[in-house]
């Protein structure tokens, strides 16, 4: 059985949506904890009208605290040993909780399962996939994670709360990158598989990330990689540690290193003006992450024309 555990701030309209997925899985052995995050609009108004109508759901008020903190919130209070993470903005295939589920009777020793996803418009079009993660656990086990992190979308994850209350669940000090860092703590009690069709649709929309938090998204990204480096070879390094030395770079260094995450971000911004049928901005900003961020950007526009599975 699975407890669905959903964070909510300002998601009025398209919780229902989200909503509607899981209610609609073809796999029906669940209950659904959604935590209000201090929402500011009708959110609450809204989960109210869906808990009423269906007693699996249950709604959890919080103060505004963070996705993370809500996500705890709701992990804590679970009642089954799987827990399959929703946002409130993404909508679930019909048989996704029957195809994680049958995976994980297969290979037990896995303790996140996640999956490809579609990307999705403001309308629910697909526009584009999203092809991440080791799939399978051959595969997991070659991962150098010295080099690599494990990246498992939030919103298609499926993970054993029990190995999740042991790894310490969501670190709630963090704005960005949450769900990787939480993925490579659980990557130390046994393998993280994705599989490899689309089970979710991720939905690109106008709240695009700014370019401070992507920065800062992108150097979590680096602390967790730099984690398991010096892991490996018997040392530490605290949170507080790596940003103090990611700060205290050579000039030149930091330089690139922008000039990279910036290519990066306007990369993703394409993606997000595609959705909202922005197309003069889109090619702007598909040329100026080409520019910046030249390699990247082939491989990704690559990719497109070509898929193939990448980590």
């Amino acid at each position: 059985m699975i407890s669905v555990i959903m964070p909510a701030y300002n998601a009025s309209d398209f919780i229902g949506e989200a909503l509607d997925s899981i209610l609609n899985q073809t796999y029906q052995q669940f209950e659904i904890i959604v935590v209000d995050d201090g929402s500011t609009d009708n959110t609450l108004e809204v989960l109210r009208q869906y808990a009423q109508k269906d007693s699996r759901i249950t709604v959890i008020q919080n103060n505004h605290g963070g996705a993370c903190k809500a996500r705890n919130t709701a992990i804590a209070v679970a009642k089954y040993p799987w827990i399959a993470a929703m946002d409130a903005d993404d909508v679930s295939l019909p048989q996704r909780f029957e195809k994680q589920l049958k995976a994980a009777e297969a290979h037990p020793e896995v303790v996140v399962w996640g999956s490809y996803l579609h990307q999705i418009n403001l309308e629910g079009k697909v526009i584009g996939q999203i092809r991440i993660g080791p799939t399978s656990v051959a595969e997991f086990n070659t991962v150098d994670r010295t080099q690599k992190a494990i990246v498992v979308t939030n919103s298609t994850a499926m993970f054993k709360r029990e190995v999740a209350l042991q790894a310490g669940c969501y670190d709630e000090r963090l704005v960005a990158s949450q769900d990787t860092e939480f993925w490579d703590r659980m990557a130390n009690y046994g393998p993280v598989v994705v599989i490899p069709e689309p089970l979710v649709s991720y939905r690109l929309h106008g709240q695009s990330i700014s370019a401070k938090k992507f920065f800062h998204q992108r150097m979590l990204h680096g602390y967790v990689v730099e984690r398991n480096r010096l892991k490996a070879i018997g040392q530490s390094i605290t949170m507080e540690e790596y940003i103090k030395q990611y700060n205290e770079k050579p000039p030149v260094e930091r330089f690139f290193r922008t000039m990279n995450n910036l290519g990066r971000y306007y990369y993703r911004n394409t993606g997000v003006q595609i959705a909202q049928k922005q197309y003069i901005p889109a090619v702007a900003s598909l040329a100026l992450a080409t520019v910046l961020s030249p390699k990247f950007a082939t491989e990704r526009i690559l990719n497109r024309f070509f898929p193939k599975k990448y980590i």
